[in-house]
């Protein structure tokens, strides 16, 4: 089981032998068949098969078969499911595997074929020459398959791909790389080749190799397979938000806007996280670890072209919540001349609220700022009426009124000279209006 910091760990055998003694007793027998070529009067070659099974299911108090022990998996795990561990097991197993095991008892049989050179000494008598002599049959030479996987509607190499080549009862399992390749498949015989390729829960048509491929020219036999997901994927990476580090190991939520469901996921040992989005459609993205805060960040792929863009990136940027910490709060916004808290200024407070309920230890000031314009004490007591406003959301929510404070600083705090009498732009006077949260006690 990969951790999100620090090595593999072994967790569980899903499937393992065991016989009741590790050595015992069994009667067997042994079949074979030899066929041999003669090159020569004293060269020749031969193939053997021999076939070998245990007689009877014991002898001489020992069992004589091969005990071989499987949990039954419920639906397959796939590089972007999360395994908990605690306590050194792992708490969800029972989503992906039956809780009991499985004992299945089978006779111990093998089969072995060898190919070799036969000499004869001495003088062989001198045999008549047959009248026909058949040719050898001609083989056709292995080739190396190599299998790409490309999204169907923008032509990119997709990476992360389950890739299974099978033939007959033999399965090939590897995952594309960032080239879209599968493992390639080294000196593979002519045959019929069935090859299926799975990300994100969505199956690609299965593509063929045929025999015919096998008599074209070149050692190679290429094939693309086109998996078509209507989803855009959102590539993340977890950072600080101070010195832009790569920060590993961060739970993440994603919400739908417009139906409030919600995923999670925590980045990987590169910091990474991946998931997949709905056409159309408006998101927020917030880290979801105590001790730590950013930003509710939205994503939208409305406007977006499925058919030309299949990656959106976002970087999350994250913050300690050390006593002192100062943080503006993005995409808070209040309407003209009011102190109500509108609704995409609540998912923004619902942020703060879950991050007060994973801390119960912090307290915070909430604190509003206004721009230069307007007169100096009104815009004192509308910043204070709206900072008034986001403590009472938390309280009505459940936070204790104790653990926050509200402070409305109206135009005394400007981030930059768009003070009274300055001509400065919207944009300038923008930055100036803000809601901040300042970590009290932690």
């Amino acid at each position: 089981i990969n951790q999100a910091v620090g090595p593999p760990l072994s967790m569980l055998d899903t499937y393992y032998t065991n016989n009741p003694k590790r050595i015992t007793k069994a009667l067997m027998g042994l079949g074979g068949l030899r066929l041999s070529y003669k090159l020569s009067r004293n060269w020749g070659v031969f193939l053997q098969g021999d076939y070998l099974r245990t007689l009877g299911r014991s002898f001489g108090g020992d069992s004589s078969e091969f005990h071989v022990t499987g949990y039954s998996e419920k639906k397959p795990l796939s590089i972007t499911d999360v395994l908990t561990v605690k306590d050194d097991r792992i708490a969800n197993l029972n989503e992906y595997f039956e809780e009991r095991p499985i004992t299945q008892k089978t006779y111990v049989k093998s089969f072995n074929a060898a190919l070799g050179i036969k000499f004869a000494f001495g003088k062989s008598k001198a045999e008549s020459k047959p009248k026909d002599i058949m040719s050898p049959v001609v083989k056709s030479q292995p080739k190396d398959l190599l299998v790409v996987v490309k999204d169907k509607q923008t032509g990119q190499a997709l990476s992360g791909v389950t890739v299974t080549i099978s033939k007959g009862n033999s399965d090939n399992v590897s995952i594309s790389n960032s080239n879209g390749e599968a493992d390639r498949l080294v000196a593979a015989d002519k045959g019929h080749y069935r090859i299926t390729a799975v990300k994100n829960g969505v199956a690609a048509e299965t593509v063929s190799i045929t025999e015919a491929d096998f008599d074209k020219s070149g050692a190679v036999v290429y094939k693309e397979i086109l998996h078509d997901d209507p989803r855009f994927t959102l590539i993340g990476e977890t950072v600080s938000a101070s010195d832009n580090t790569k920060l590993a190991g961060i739970s993440t939520v994603l919400t739908n806007t417009a139906n409030n469901s919600n995923m999670s996921q925590i980045s990987d040992a590169e910091a990474k996280f991946v998931y997949q989005l709905e056409q159309q459609s408006d998101y927020t993205v917030v880290a979801s670890q105590a001790g730590k805060f950013s930003q509710t960040e939205e994503v939208t792929t409305k406007g977006l072209d499925r058919s030309k863009t299949l990656y959106v990136s976002l970087k999350l940027g994250i913050n300690n919540l050390d006593a002192g910490t100062v943080i503006v709060l993005k995409n808070i916004y209040y309407d003209f001349d009011k102190s109500n808290i509108r609704a995409d200024a609540a998912r923004i407070l619902n942020n703060v609220l879950n991050v007060m309920i994973q801390n119960p230890t912090l307290s915070i000031e909430l604190s509003s700022h206004t721009d230069s314009r307007g007169k100096d004490d009104y815009n004192m007591q509308l910043s204070q009426k709206r900072a008034e406003a986001a403590v009472n959301y938390l309280v009505g929510k459940g936070i204790s009124r104790s653990r926050l404070e509200a402070k409305g600083y109206g135009e005394t705090k400007l981030l930059n000279a768009c003070g009274n009498g300055f001509s400065c732009s919207e944009e300038e006077h923008q930055v100036n209006r803000r809601t901040e949260i300042k970590v009290l006690k932690y």
